[in-house]
């Protein structure tokens, strides 16, 4: 019987050696296959050994080169007297995270495991390091970005301040034109105006010659003026920017109640759409309607009575509005330069204007953040379209703090 029993004992105490041999066999293949590094470090500080991950990781061929080596001597490059505390502490049986560059000129992340014995008595450290390499590297290189691109904002602020201070200066200048146009310019204009109209008192000493060129001048001199007073309105649009709420319908309204002479003379025909409630400079916008109403009643075809439709319908960026009319039509070639200040398509004799008016068009929808654009031909009329930028509460106020003429922060 006690054969027996210690045949039993030694069955499984050969067995409990077994699998423990077969447990330390895949712990150390594990350690082998590891795609990181591994390493043991006994109780003085020096390497007991590393798995090939980390032979790789470090630049060394052979267990054998690092065997025996102190851990800092072998593995760190900076920051030794902090890895040094870390391993302190270690031995202490504190375990620990960290990083550190490697004397290879890495950069890894690693993590020292205090590792007793059977008896609870701390045998060596275990440590186990991951290449941070690229991730350090993505991370300098993303600092150096940023400061870079810090470096770009402070100097492109730089020329936007410069470039306001400029355009506040431009600003000013012609500020100062529009007062010499006021005052300087006007005053000539009235002194023809009143002698060609004392000369025309005395209309039984002129012949007809002489009351054909007086009236000649007169009419120049009142065309100069009308000239200079939209020059003026030019110079001061969007100078206030008092941005609000408008309700288009009541807008268009207020134009068309004040323009019911001309219409009525003209015997036009307006219809509006349900037009909606939009944020913008009331004024400015009061004039571009204006404008281009006036301009579908002057352009009339002979022998067709007048026809305006006016609508609106929302954009992806804003409202987009229309002034459409059955009159004598734009040539495709001059579609775009109409914008452009002075430009006229007629002779003075034939429609009268200064060149200014849809000028003044283009720069009101500038202001708002918008385009206008005309569909036309020939003798089949014109629609002019232009768009209202939809405008936020923040730029709202951004721009009642701006003073400069030409508004581009809606």
């Amino acid at each position: 019987m006690f054969k027996k029993d210690e045949k039993q004992k030694n069955t499984s105490e050969l067995s409990f050696e077994l699998s423990l041999k077969m447990s330390e066999r895949r712990y150390r293949m594990l350690v082998e296959s590891s795609p990181y590094c591994i390493h043991e470090i006994d109780l003085d500080g020096a390497l007991i050994s590393m798995n090939p991950a980390g032979l790789r990781m470090m630049g060394v061929s052979h267990e054998d080169e690092i065997r025996g080596t102190p851990y800092l001597n072998a593995v760190c490059k900076s920051d030794q007297d902090y890895v040094a505390e870390l391993l302190k502490a270690a031995l202490k049986g504190k375990a620990s995270e960290f990083q550190f560059e490697a004397a290879n000129g890495l950069f890894f992340r690693s993590t020292f495991v205090p590792v007793p014995d059977e008896t609870g008595t701390l045998e060596k450290i275990m440590g186990l390091t991951v290449d941070i390499t690229e991730e350090v590297t993505s991370t300098r290189q993303l600092h150096q970005l940023n400061e870079k691109l810090e470096q770009i904002v402070e100097e492109r602020t730089f020329q936007l301040q410069k470039a306001n201070a400029e355009l506040k200066k431009k600003n000013q200048d012609l500020e100062q034109l529009s007062y010499i146009l006021s005052h300087d310019l006007k005053t000539p204009l009235f002194n023809i105006a009143g002698f060609t109209e004392m000369l025309m008192d005395n209309q039984e000493q002129l012949n007809e010659n002489d009351k054909e060129a007086i009236g000649c001048i007169s009419q120049s001199a009142k065309h100069m003026e009308e000239l200079i007073n939209h020059i003026l309105i030019y110079s001061r649009l969007g100078h206030t920017l008092k941005v609000e709420q408008i309700d288009c319908n009541e807008l268009f309204r207020d134009v068309i109640d004040g323009l019911f002479m001309v219409i009525h003379k003209a015997k036009a025909s307006l219809s509006v759409d349900l037009l909606p409630t939009i944020k913008g400079l009331r004024i400015e916008l009061r004039l571009l309607i204006q404008n281009l109403i006036e301009n579908a009643i002057k352009f009339q075809k002979p022998g067709v009575p007048i026809e305006i439709k006016i609508s609106a319908e929302e954009g992806s960026d804003g409202w987009i509005f229309s002034v459409a009319d059955n009159g004598i039509g734009i040539n495709p070639n001059d579609k775009n330069s109409i914008f452009q200040i002075f430009k006229r398509l007629h002779r003075q004799d034939k429609y009268k204007g200064t060149g200014v008016g849809l000028a003044h068009c283009k720069k009101i929808v500038e202001l708002h953040n918008g385009k206008i654009w005309v569909d036309s031909e020939l003798g089949k009329g014109s629609t002019f379209f232009f768009t209202i930028g939809k405008i936020s509460e923040a730029q709202i106020e951004k721009a009642k703090d701006c003073h400069e003429l030409n508004i581009n922060s809606f």
